[in-house]
């Protein structure tokens, strides 16, 4: 999702929960905010808080450290 990645790159207001924004492969995704435990159990690439940046990280490399963390969930219709 590079149009994500590209987006993500914004200041951190632009992204909130529930922005909706344009995958690579024409779906729309909503951003959505959740603690790690729920990240946890969620198979699938994480956008993760790093100081005032958003890094994009697979699942398997988010450190435990993390508090919140950003992850990509298909629209629903």
């Amino acid at each position: 999702m590079k149009k994500a990645e590209r987006w993500l790159e914004g200041s951190i207001k632009e992204k909130r929960p529930g922005a909706v924004i344009d995958g690579d492969d024409g779906k729309k995704y909503r951003i959505t905010i959740a603690e790690f435990s729920e990240i946890e159990k969620y198979f699938g690439d994480i956008y993760c808080w790093v100081t005032d940046r958003v890094k994009f990280v697979p699942k398997r490399k988010l450190y435990r450290g993390s508090r919140w963390a950003e992850k990509v969930i298909p629209l629903t219709f």
